[in-house]
C-alpha cells in the first residue's frame, strides 16, 4: 500500500485519530485501506505517525514531507470528507484522476463519517454517506459528486462503419470518463479491429464499438491442449462451432468429438 500526508491536512477535531482519518491512498486495495481504521495515533505530530507506520505489521509505503502541519476544524471538515471520498474511489481504479464535490455537509463536528466501500460500489458520479453521533446512531448525511478522469484512447480522425483501426487512427489522451459504462479498451486490443458504425474524431474508444469477431470459425483446424502440468498431449481437430476466447465450442477428431474452452485464436484446450 502507498500513502503520503501532504505538508498541510485538516481534520475534524475529535477525541482520537487514526492513520485513516489523515493519510492519501496512492495505490493498494480496499483491505488495505480498512486496515488504516485499526491504526490508532496518540497525537497528530509527525513523529507519532511515523512510530505508528514502523510498528505496523502491514506493508505500507508512506510519502511524507518535511515539515507537517495537521489542522483541527471546530466544523465537519470538508476537506476532509473530500480526502476520504477520494481514497475510497482510488481503490477502484488507481490510474483515473478524481475531482471531487462536496454539495451539502452539516456544520456540526459531533458527526462521524461512516464510510464502507458499498457506498461507492456501482456508482457513478454521486455519493450520499451517513453521518453518527457518539452513539453510533445515525443522525445525518452528506452528498456530493465526483468526477474521473483517465488516460483512453480517442480517434485522432474521423473513420468510416466496417472501417479496421491502425495505429495511426489513434493516440491516448486524458478524458472524463465518469459515466462510460462500456468496456475501456486499450491500444493493443485495438489495432486491426473493425468499427460497427462511423465514428467521429476524438470519440472514446471501447470495446462495444467493435464488431465481435470469431477468434475461431466452425470448420476452422485447431490446436488441442490436453493434460495439466509437465505433461501435456497436444493434437489438432475441426471446430464444429464459432467461438471467442473463454467460450466453450466442439471440436472434431480422428478419435472422437471433443469439447474445451477457446484458450487462443485457433487453440483450445480440453478440460
Amino acid at each position: 500500500m502507498e500513502v503520503y500526508l501532504p505538508a498541510v491536512t485538516e481534520v475534524t477535531q475529535k477525541s482520537s485519530y487514526s492513520l485513516f482519518d489523515i493519510l492519501v491512498l496512492k495505490r493498494g486495495t480496499i483491505e488495505e485501506l480498512e486496515s488504516l481504521k485499526k491504526l490508532r495515533l496518540e497525537n497528530l505530530s509527525k513523529e507519532e505517525i511515523l512510530r505508528v507506520v514502523k510498528n505496523n505489521k502491514e506493508s505500507i509505503l508512506l510519502v511524507i514531507n518535511e515539515k507537517v502541519e495537521i489542522k483541527q476544524s471546530k466544523s465537519l471538515s470538508k476537506e476532509e470528507a473530500i480526502r476520504k471520498v477520494t481514497n475510497y474511489l482510488t481503490v477502484q481504479c488507481q490510474e483515473c484522476i478524481y475531482e471531487v464535490q462536496i454539495s451539502q455537509i452539516p456544520d456540526n463536528a459531533r458527526f462521524e463519517f461512516i464510510f464502507s466501500e458499498s457506498l461507492f460500489r456501482n456508482q457513478k458520479g454521486s455519493f450520499l454517506i451517513p453521518l453518527k453521533t457518539e452513539s453510533s446512531t445515525i443522525f445525518g448525511w452528506f452528498s456530493g459528486t465526483w468526477k474521473t478522469f483517465k488516460k483512453v484512447v480517442v480517434l485522432d480522425k474521423w473513420i468510416s462503419q466496417n472501417s479496421r483501426l491502425v495505429p495511426q487512427d489513434m493516440k491516448e489522451e486524458l478524458k472524463e470518463v465518469t459515466y462510460i459504462s462500456d468496456r475501456l479498451a486499450n491500444k493493443n486490443e485495438l489495432v486491426g479491429r473493425q468499427v460497427k458504425k462511423n465514428l467521429n474524431e476524438n470519440t472514446i474508444l471501447t470495446r462495444e464499438l467493435l464488431i465481435v469477431e470469431k477468434d475461431i470459425k466452425k470448420g476452422d483446424v485447431v490446436k488441442l491442449f490436453l493434460g495439466e502440468g509437465p505433461i501435456e498431449v497436444n493434437l489438432s481437430g475441426i471446430a464444429e462451432n464459432d467461438g471467442q476466447v473463454g467460450d466453450y465450442i466442439k471440436v472434431k477428431t480422428p478419435l472422437k468429438n471433443l469439447s474445451g474452452k477457446i484458450i487462443d485464436k485457433g487453440q483450445v484446450k480440453i478440460e
